[in-house]
Parts: C-alpha cells; sequence; structure tokens
C-alpha cells in the first residue's frame, strides 16, 4: 500500500484501490511530531529529518492529486449543437463517469486532521523542533488545503520567538521584508494570479481572513489564538498581511 508511509507502515486492507483512498490518515505525524516535542535534545533532529521528509511526501501526494483532479475536471462533454438538431441532447458518458469515480482520490478531511495537531505543536511551551516543523507544516502543505486557516496559524507562528520561525511564517505571508524597503505595497508582496504559490487554489477572501484571524462573534466558539492574544510582533505581521490581501 503506498499510503501506509501516513499510518506508521499500516496497510489498509479496506481500500481496494490505492486512487480511492482518503488521505486523512496522521498516524504518523503525530507519532513524528511528539518525538520532537518529548525526546531528548539529542534526538530531536533525527525526529524533525523524518518529519520533512513525510512532508515532502505528503506534499508529492497532494500535488499528485490536485492535478488529477484538475485533469478530470478538464475533460468536458461534448457540445451538442440543439440549434441545428432540436432533437439532440447532452447525454452524459457513463465511461467517463466512472473513470471520475475510480479516480477519485480525496483529500478532503486532511486539514481537519491537521489543523489540531498543528496548533498543538506551535504552542510556545513546546520545543523549538516541534514550532520549527509545524511552521514548514502549515507553510509548505496546509496553505495547499486550507489557506485561511492556514493563514490563521502562520499569522500566530510569524511572533515566535525563534527567529528562523518567525521567518519561515513572514515568507508565506509575504511579509518578510523590512518596511520601507517596499517598493510596492502591492504588486512586490502579493503576486498575480499566475504566480501564487504552487498548488494553492481558491485562495481566501479578506472577509474570510478576518473572520478567521481577527475572530467575530460566529468564531469566538473557537478558543484558538486570534489576533487580540498573538504577540505583538504577530500583531505587527497580522496587519501588514491583512492590508495586503485588502489591496490585492
Amino acid at each position: 500500500d503506498r499510503y501506509a508511509l501516513f499510518d506508521c507502515g499500516k496497510s489498509n486492507e479496506r481500500v481496494t484501490s490505492s486512487a480511492s483512498f482518503p488521505l486523512t490518515t496522521i498516524s504518523a505525524a503525530k507519532l513524528l511530531f511528539g518525538c520532537a516535542s518529548n525526546e531528548v535534545e539529542m534526538l530531536r533532529p533525527r525526529a524533525t529529518s523524518a518529519l520533512d521528509a513525510l512532508l515532502g511526501a505528503y506534499v508529492r501526494v497532494v500535488g499528485f492529486l490536485t492535478e488529477k483532479e484538475k485533469l478530470l475536471r478538464s475533460e468536458k462533454e461534448p457540445v451538442v449543437n440543439v440549434v441545428a438538431n432540436p432533437w439532440a441532447a447532452n447525454v452524459s458518458d457513463p465511461v467517463a463517469e466512472v473513470k471520475k469515480a475510480k479516480y477519485d482520490v480525496s483529500t478532503e478531511g486532511l486539514s481537519l486532521s491537521l489543523l489540531p495537531l498543528l496548533w498543538n505543536a506551535s504552542r510556545r511551551t513546546q520545543s523549538k523542533s516541534s514550532r520549527l516543523a509545524a511552521a514548514r507544516w502549515s507553510s509548505e502543505l496546509l496553505l495547499r488545503l486550507d489557506n485561511s486557516n492556514a493563514y490563521h496559524l502562520l499569522c500566530f507562528l510569524s511572533g515566535d520567538n525563534d527567529a528562523t520561525v518567525n521567518m519561515i511564517a513572514k515568507q508565506a505571508l509575504r511579509v518578510d521584508k523590512i518596511l520601507g524597503e517596499d517598493n510596492s505595497l502591492v504588486s512586490d508582496l502579493i503576486p498575480p494570479e499566475s504566480d501564487e504559490i504552487e498548488g494553492v487554489t481558491n485562495r481566501a477572501t479578506f472577509d474570510m481572513l478576518m473572520d478567521t484571524i481577527v475572530g467575530s462573534q460566529s468564531s469566538m466558539k473557537n478558543r484558538r489564538p486570534k489576533f487580540a492574544d498573538f504577540h505583538v510582533c504577530a500583531q505587527a505581521a497580522s496587519l501588514r498581511f491583512l492590508l495586503l490581501s485588502l489591496f490585492s
């Protein structure tokens, strides 16, 4: 089973085809994040290296599935000229439907599984290795799956007291330049749609980002840190990011 890597080597006997496997399994990620948090200092670099390798595997698989989904969406049904032939009608191709069902590999639910794990790994009480891994996973994987929640977590991490962690977060938010060095508020930091981060689709709207990062009455039930709870450095980075999002 090619996806057994994500489940600590266990194969899923219920899956008849690897193409129908839902990528919601994060058992290996939980184990390695636990090692990055709780292992002795000498062994944490090994856990970090293993997390980087596992992250690369997730990114490759998610990228492959995203391209497969785009390919299936591009296979449109032939257009029938009803004006020339009133008796003609668009009839769905059963072979195409079977093909689509066969290769319907879903990453739905993966972000929901990752979010609690990454937020826990990002806490200030966690080790540097854990927070560093959370920043990498958020910027390289979660951003492809659920960019509004990924940006929320990255805004929080942009105030981390470790320079490497907060720089990864700021680079993902595109606010890593020093104020005054920006040639243009919008054009330099927010690229056009054609130059968006590779693999990121369905970019979150400004209203969605405001609701997720700053919070509203409807979102206060979620006790994850909001803008008011951020470190002052994270608040500054968040404000810049939100302004760039507003004017982009």
